[in-house]
C-alpha cells in the first residue's frame, strides 16, 4: 500500500486501530457494513450527514482542514441551510416554500428558485424563479412602477 495522505486516509482498506475504529464508527452512522462503506468509498462516494444520502464525492465542497479532504455536508444540503439562516426560516418553514414547486408568478418548474423578500421588511415572501424574483429588484419592488410598465406594454403590443 502507498503511503497514505491527509486526503486519502479514509480510503485506506487496510486499516488498523484507531482508524478502524473510526471506520467502523462511520459504517455504523451510515447504517451498513464496514465492507458496503469501504466499497462506497472505494466508488468515490460519500455520505452527507445532513440528508444521510450517499453522493458523489465532488458533489461536496473541498475542505483542507479535514482529514477526508471534504466537507461532511453536500453542497445542496449546505446551501439550504446558509439560505436558511440568511432569512431565518426554520426547516419546516424552508420546506413548506419549496413544495409548492413552482414560480407563482410566471409557474415554472424545474428552475433555479430563490428566497424572495421584502427589502425594507426583510420578511420572506415566497420562493421565485431567478428570473421573476431578478425582475421584482429591477423594478426596486414598487408596484406602481410595474404597472406602468404593464401599462407601456399593453400599449405599444402590436403583435
Amino acid at each position: 500500500m502507498g503511503e497514505v495522505t491527509a486526503i486519502s486516509w479514509c480510503d485506506e482498506a487496510q486499516s488498523t486501530g484507531r482508524k478502524l475504529g473510526a471506520h467502523k464508527s462511520a459504517a455504523k452512522k451510515a447504517g451498513c457494513s464496514l465492507d458496503e462503506w469501504y466499497a462506497r468509498r472505494a466508488r468515490g462516494q460519500r455520505r452527507c450527514y445532513r440528508c444521510e444520502a450517499w453522493k458523489p464525492k465532488d458533489v461536496f465542497s473541498l475542505d483542507s482542514t479535514r482529514q477526508g479532504g471534504h466537507a461532511p455536508i453536500c453542497k445542496p444540503c449546505n446551501s439550504a441551510r446558509s439560505t436558511r439562516s440568511r432569512y431565518g426560516l426554520s426547516e419546516e418553514d424552508f420546506s413548506s416554500l419549496q413544495a409548492a414547486g413552482a414560480c407563482p408568478i410566471c409557474e415554472r418548474s424545474g428552475v433555479p428558485m430563490e428566497v424572495d423578500h421584502n427589502h425594507r421588511t426583510g420578511a420572506v415572501r415566497a420562493i421565485l424563479c431567478s428570473r421573476c424574483n431578478s425582475a421584482l429588484g429591477m423594478f426596486c419592488e414598487d408596484a406602481e412602477l410595474m404597472r406602468r410598465a404593464i401599462a407601456y406594454l399593453e400599449e405599444h403590443d402590436h403583435g
